[in-house]
């Protein structure tokens, strides 16, 4: 077969390949940050001036905060002009994960160099990718890192090209240099892969020639409008936080056991395991037979760079994507040279019993279930499963009084949709990390966290959703009534990820007799005030009609429609009540509690399939493997 041939016959193999797996990446917007990111960069379009003080929360006023992400921004505000509700930046962020899809293809191919006319490559191309999309999958969010993602991978596959050496140092400074106003923070990933090229290529260059290449990727790194602020970003980001400050946020944190849990990201870290595991396989099982393209020939500039990577992953597992990607072609070349040990045993029915079994494993179980159970919903515009829109909208047209004390995952969403709001927090960070130690210890009792809140003048809280909690002697337990006592405090909203709480002063009192919930509690079961035993009558009338309200108020709200259909069960309705659960499936179908209550409502219909399926995907969100 020609060279020509080869290469046409490779590209329908991989554009099905990317497409599948842009399409698969084509979720609502969900990313907390992408909000205040749009914000920084609609204010740098009308200012044209790079934020350098936090000016947008209360907690923080005047503190330095460098926007090192300035150029990503800005393509984001651009972005999200395009078309209503944000949607095209999730199409934008499918098109970045096609092209870093459609590279890392480029990588496997090239890995099998003196093979390249071999069918072996061909055939682990779509497993290999499957692998490596999944195990990065939690990483890939509309956020700066992704431009910085895409970056990397085309530096990788520049220095894995057959162009001229020369060619390769001058458009990989160009590489860096876009990379380091993209996203400063990230970008000496990239001065790594960089030097080390250079350091440990054949000695076409003298040291001193190796040393300026080198000292240019290093000056890309403050070739910003920031200057030596963006390499000062990464210092302060990478000091230990004070104690009780920690954010509550996996990507931050180093790996460990409990990350391993199928709810923290399905099968990724699993998968990146027996892929880290399989890089060191395949650097032994390839070291006889070493014929990977430049500068991956070079086999203590594998073993360096892939150790220092690895490290990094362990230290922060946000690093992950980074030496997933660098091992690619030592990973395809340990699995050719496998396949071929495999051919040589057992003839070519044993390869294709191999890549068989593994492409059944990783599309007809693995790739499925993540979609299915982890990975955020597919479509155009926001995600109201992971966004506090309802509860956003609801502040907007009642307007409490402020100030407001807000979790720190939804600060950025707040920043922009709700700027007369200064937030608590927010996800830029290192300046809320003092207030943050400070929250946390207020927490941990009624009396601290009464007075934390009124030395902020924090009259309007939103947070997160109590947790549920049942202990034999007392009942079902609301986790937030320690805090927000009902003697100061009104829950008067929630949607699909919030609760709003107001203060009782006299500025809230007709948003409290219109909106204030004094049945309902949003850390119970939906179903508890229909189906609970000691209820009186008055108190579970007093349950519908707050339900009732919820869905005036809010008609998409999952808890209530599955809160009335329990009532309308209770009345003998089942098929109206099955259609109110199959509506709140439709908005949020990874809701455990609608989950369990919709497989009861199909076994009591006798459609044992159905149940049986909703029961299936309860398990899966709720039961660690």
């Amino acid at each position: 077969m020609k060279a020509s041939d080869w290469e046409r016959r490779w590209l329908w193999i991989a554009l099905p390949i990317t497409a599948l797996f842009a399409a698969l990446s084509l979720w609502k917007v969900f990313e907390y940050d992408l909000f205040y990111q749009i914000r920084y960069g609609e204010e740098i379009l009308a200012h044209w001036k790079i934020q350098t003080v936090d000016l947008w929360s209360h907690t923080a006023y005047g503190k330095t905060f460098y926007n090192h992400e300035w150029l990503a921004t800005v393509v984001d505000a651009l972005a999200a002009r395009v078309m209503p509700d944000f949607a095209f930046l999730g199409i934008l962020r499918a098109a970045l994960i096609g092209c870093w899809v459609f590279v890392a293809l480029l990588l496997i191919r090239h890995s099998a160099h003196a093979d390249e006319h071999s069918w072996q490559s061909a055939a682990l191309a779509p497993i290999l990718i499957a692998w490596i999309y999944v195990t990065c999958s939690f990483r890939f969010q509309m956020r700066p890192d992704l431009y910085a993602t895409v970056h990397y991978a085309l530096l990788l596959w520049l220095f894995q090209s057959e162009v001229s050496d020369l060619r390769k140092r001058q458009v990989g400074l160009f590489l860096l240099l876009s990379w380091a106003n993209f996203h400063a923070g990230t970008v000496p990933f990239g001065i790594l892969f960089f030097a080390a090229a250079i350091v440990f290529e054949p000695a076409v260059l003298r040291p001193r020639d190796k040393a300026l290449w080198i000292a240019a990727a290093v000056a890309t790194w403050v070739a910003t409008p920031l200057g030596v602020h963006g390499p000062e970003v990464v210092w302060v980001s990478l000091m230990p936080a004070p104690q009780g400050s920690v954010i509550n946020n996996p990507d931050f944190q180093p790996f460990s056991m409990g990350l391993l849990q199928h709810s923290q990201g399905g099968w990724c870290l699993q998968l990146w395991v027996l892929y880290s595991a399989f890089a060191v396989f395949s650097f032994f099982i390839a070291a006889k037979k070493w014929a990977l393209p430049k500068p991956w020939n070079n086999q203590l500039f594998v073993g360096v760079i892939g150790v220092l990577l690895t490290l990094a992953t362990l230290v922060k597992i946000r690093s992950i994507h980074y030496q997933v990607l660098f091992l690619l072609p030592l990973v395809a070349r340990g699995g050719i040279l496998l396949l071929k040990k495999v051919e040589a045993q057992f003839g070519r029915i044993g390869p294709a019993a191999v890549v068989g079994i593994a492409g059944l494993v990783a599309y007809g179980w693995i790739l499925p279930d993540q979609v299915q159970t982890i990975s955020k919903p597919l479509g155009l515009g926001l995600c109201e499963s992971e966004l506090p829109i309802a509860s956003t909208a609801f502040l907007k047209a009642n307007r409490p009084r402020g100030q407001l004390l807000n979790p720190y995952s939804f600060g950025g969403y707040l920043i922009h949709e709700l700027p007369e709001y200064p937030v608590a927090v927010d996800g830029r960070g290192t300046q809320f990390m003092d207030f943050l130690r400070e929250l946390n210890i207020a927490k941990s009792s009624t009396d601290s966290f009464a007075a934390l809140l009124r030395r902020y003048s924090i009259n309007v809280a939103m947070d997160t959703l109590p947790a549920m909690s049942y202990q034999p002697q007392i009942g079902f337990i609301d986790t937030q009534e320690y805090l927000y006592m009902r003697s100061e405090w009104a829950l008067v909203f929630f949607d699909e990820v919030t609760v709003v709480y107001v203060r009782r002063i006299p500025e809230h009192e007709n948003l409290i007799r219109e909106h204030e919930y004094h049945f309902v509690k949003r850390g119970f079961p939906a179903n508890y005030g229909a189906e609970f035993a000691g209820l009186s009558d008055g108190v579970r009338r007093g349950f519908e009609l707050e339900f009732d309200r919820c869905l005036r108020d809010s008609p998409r709200n999952v808890y209530c429609l599955t809160g009335k259909a329990a009532f309308l069960e209770l009345r003998s309705r089942p098929q109206e009540a099955l259609s109110m659960l199959q509506e709140a499936e439709q908005v949020n179908p990874r809701d455990p509690g609608m989950l369990l209550v919709l497989s009861e409502m199909e076994k009591k219909l006798g459609f044992l399939d159905e149940s049986e399926k909703f029961k299936r995907r309860f398990e899966r969100l709720t039961i660690h493997p």
